[in-house]
């Protein structure tokens, strides 16, 4: 030993010694000691206790088991036992995690485990070792349980729907038949099996209905789940003889019971199938031959020769040239499906409903379906002749007024199969009328071509207003070489003539024949209802008419009319020098249409002498442009137009701008109203068709922009019209017309404000403006509209604008 491990030697003596002295000192005090008996895992005593001493349970798959174990402490403290399953099957196993004990006590805890419901071995027991630890003492102690498994493993093959081992079969030779079967589980666990056809002659297809001989599947117990259905097919050959028996057993084999020994290990039904001799149908035609048009019958015998009675289901077709006809449609009598017994015989008759533009030679094809017996089908040749259909629509048209033209339009029709050629013939015109069909009399039509026929009937003689019937007939060639015609398609049409009334202003006459300024005399103006009903309030309208083309009310009377009567009207006339003619209207009340319009009005023309001056003379000058002018009128136009164009084709920009044109068409063309007739036609095409707008009424009677805004301007100046504007368009309607405002869109401000004011009548126009919380010139924009539109009245009481619905400020 050298020098330096000498006091390391003693410093380790030095340490043994101390630490014995301090054991020394500690003896006697309360330290534990380890004692095994101071801790025990204990059974319950109600359970069943093995041979070696362990609790016993029983239990299937699937179910919980319960164990109850005692935990005792024989310390003289409480002391906290940890239990920890230690070991056991790989099963789903739990224990109470801790348990407080007392000092000498005993305390119950419980051990849980569940048994998977899974393919098990049916063993004699499965352990499971819980073991316990002190926290006091550090005692262990341990207790092995038992679980013995309760299980049974059976099964069961059955026929469905009947429940039997055996199942005898009739069978047809090239039959093909299915078998229902199904596998039960008759036992308490899921299990593994097997299932097959026994072998067979190898002629005979036989399989399962998921395509094998053999399938292996795993099937679950109790109340769901426990069946497994499936189906066996079987292919009856062709060559099978009548007799013939086949027996082809279903095994079912328990793949776990053969593993473990254990419980019904097979299970098989038996199938037999006896060939018997089948039967066959045959189908003949009665004719060989048909002939028909838009459908053809067929007539066949069906025969029926076999063993068997035979159910058939029949499938006729039709084919040309080898190639199957789509289309047809048949009807079977007396029946589609057909039940025919041995040795039995039966006529059918088919309707076959031959397909548009279908002639020609065909072959029917009478074929049938049974799945007892074979069928011969029968098979017809038919021959479809060419269809010769032509067909006319209803006549429309009308309504109509006694001596207007009678316009009535159909549509011919070639619905058949070639080109056919026609007469047209209108039949039932009364004498006194004209006849014109359009586009002509002889018409030939392609097959499937179709043509509208214009019938334009016009009196041309003093008619009554009775009712007569107008038939259109096409006439065509009969096709029996005879060279006849006959009617193919006719159609009628009852013409009534509406009653109305027809106003005329027959005469103007002047008391004076030379009139002197200032000078009153009598104007008789006769008017007659020449119409058939009676009219209430007839307006008599008369007007003075200067060469600037004023157009001046002086009188307005009213008066009733009956069929037939005359009336002559007379007032005082205050001769003025500038007039030149007086005119006349007559107008029938509001939503009373009058039969011609055009003979509503007349004018006469009068010269006025002016007191101590001499008569103005024409000069021609005045009357005429000059050519500077009229270069500079063009260049005007052509600018404007230019204008025109670059805005669109609006009313809104299309009327004034052409309006701008009037000064330059009056001295152009210085007609005198009415007596033009062109504008004559826009004032009736008006007085027809209230509220139509610019570009419509442009449209209809094929005008200028020009042209119409000069005339419209004047009729409208002259208050034979009024217009007004609709959002982007400006309408047109006969003066005095009472526009409905149902027919007038409003913008949403525009609605606002007249709700309003129908809440509160005579508001100012600042007063909307609060109201509404808008700006003074958005509510001057939209009440200018509406007035335009007739919809509102703008009323001044002193300084003060009142505002009212137009109803209720005329009221």
């Amino acid at each position: 030993m050298s020098k330096t491990s000498i006091p390391a030697v003693m410093l380790l003596l030095a340490v043994l010694v101390f630490a014995s002295l301090l054991s020394a000192g500690t003896e006697g005090q309360n330290t534990p000691t380890r004692d095994a008996s101071t801790l025990e895992i204990l059974p319950d005593p109600e359970d069943e206790i093995s041979p070696t001493g362990s609790p016993v349970k029983y239990g299937s798959p699937g179910s919980d088991v319960y164990f109850t174990i005692w935990v005792k402490n024989d310390h003289s403290m409480e002391q906290r036992v940890v239990l920890t399953i230690v070991d056991g099957p790989d099963w789903l196993i739990s224990a109470t995690g801790s348990v407080n004990v007392p000092s000498n006590s005993s305390l119950s805890a419980r051990v849980i485990a569940t048994i998977p419901d899974s393919i098990l071995a049916p063993d004699d027991s499965y352990p499971i070792l819980v073991e316990g630890t002190g926290n006091i003492t550090g005692d262990t102690d341990s207790l092995l349980l038992i679980i013995k498994l309760d299980i049974t493993i059976d099964h069961e093959l059955v026929l469905t729907p009947y429940n039997a081992e055996t199942w005898n079969f009739n069978v047809y030779p090239g039959e093909r038949t299915f078998v229902d079967i199904m596998l039960k589980n008759l036992g308490n666990m899921k299990a593994r099996y097997e299932m097959r056809i026994k072998e067979h002659p190898s002629e005979w297809d036989t399989q399962f209905r998921e395509g094998d001989e053999v399938l292996e599947f795993q099937l679950d117990h109790g109340e769901t789940g426990s069946e497994y259905r499936t189906r066996i097919m079987v292919n009856v050959p062709a060559s099978s003889t009548p007799g013939e028996i086949m027996e082809i057993t279903a095994i079912s084999t328990s793949i776990d019971s053969e593993e473990f020994s254990y419980g019904k290990a097979s299970d098989s039904v038996l199938l037999q199938f006896e060939v018997v001799k089948g039967a066959t149908v045959t189908i003949s035609p009665v004719d060989t031959l048909v002939k028909g048009g838009s459908y053809v019958d067929v007539n066949y015998l069906v025969h029926h020769s076999g063993v068997v009675d035979s159910v058939i289901e029949f499938a006729p077709s039709v084919y040309k040239d080898g190639i199957m006809h789509n289309g047809w449609e048949f009807l079977i009598a007396p029946a589609d499906t057909l039940l025919i017994k041995i040795g039995e015989t039966k006529e059918v008759r088919v309707r076959a409903i031959v397909p548009e533009g279908s002639f020609g030679y065909f072959e029917m094809r009478m074929d049938a379906i049974s799945s007892s017996s074979d069928v011969i089908p029968g098979q017809s040749a038919i021959y479809i002749t060419p269809r010769s259909e032509i067909t006319l629509s209803d006549l429309v048209g009308g309504p109509f007024d006694l001596g207007e033209e009678i316009v009535l339009r159909s549509i011919v029709s070639n619905d058949g199969d070639l080109t056919t050629s026609g007469l047209v013939m209108v039949s039932g015109v009364p004498s006194g009328y004209s006849l014109k069909i359009e586009p002509a009399v002889d018409l030939s039509l392609a097959s499937g071509e179709e043509l509208t026929l214009t019938i334009r009937i016009n009196s041309i003689a003093e008619l009554s207003n009775d009712p007569f019937n107008v038939t259109l007939s096409i006439h065509a060639p009969v096709d029996d070489g005879t060279g006849q015609w006959a009617s193919v398609a006719e159609t009628s049409r009852r013409i009534d003539f509406r009653d109305l009334p027809n106003l005329e202003v027959r005469n103007i006459f002047l008391s004076n024949d030379i009139i002197q300024e200032g000078e009153e005399i009598f104007v008789n103006v006769t008017v007659a209802n020449i119409g058939n009903i009676p009219t209430d309030n007839v307006q008599v309208l008369i007007y003075e008419i200067a060469w600037q083309y004023s157009n001046k009310l002086i009188s307005n009377r009213s008066t009733c009319l009956g069929p037939g009567d005359v009336e002559t009207i007379s007032f005082l006339w205050n001769a003025k020098v500038y007039t030149k003619s007086i005119r006349a209207i007559v107008r029938t009340p509001e939503g009373v249409e009058d039969m011609d319009l055009l003979d509503n009005e007349k004018k006469v023309d009068v010269y006025v002498e002016r007191i101590d001056r001499e008569p103005p003379e024409s000069s021609e000058e005045n009357r005429y442009l000059t050519s500077e002018t009229a270069a500079a009128g063009g260049l005007g136009l052509g600018i404007l137009g230019a204008v025109l164009v670059f805005f669109g084709y609006q009313d809104l920009v299309r009327y004034p701008f052409f309006i701008a044109l009037t000064p330059l068409y009056s001295k152009l063309r210085p007609e005198h109203l009415l007596n033009n007739r062109l504008r004559k036609r826009i004032y009736v095409y008006v007085q027809n068709h209230p509220g139509e707008h610019f570009r419509s009424i442009l449209t209809h009677l094929d005008l200028t922009n020009g042209t119409l805004a000069h005339h419209l301007y004047t009729l409208e100046k002259e208050d034979l019209v009024r217009s007004q504007r609709d959002g982007l368009y400006r309408r047109f309607y006969p003066a005095g017309y009472q526009i409905d405002p149902d027919q007038i869109s409003l913008t949403d401000i525009q609605q606002r404000i007249i709700d309003i004011i129908k809440e509160r009548p005579g508001l100012s126009q600042k007063d909307i403006s609060l109201a509404l919380g808008l700006s003074n010139s958005t509510v001057n924009y939209n009440i200018k509209s509406m007035k335009e539109k007739g919809l509102i009245e703008v009323k001044k009481d002193g300084k003060n604008t009142r505002i009212l619905i137009a109803s209720e400020g005329n009221s």
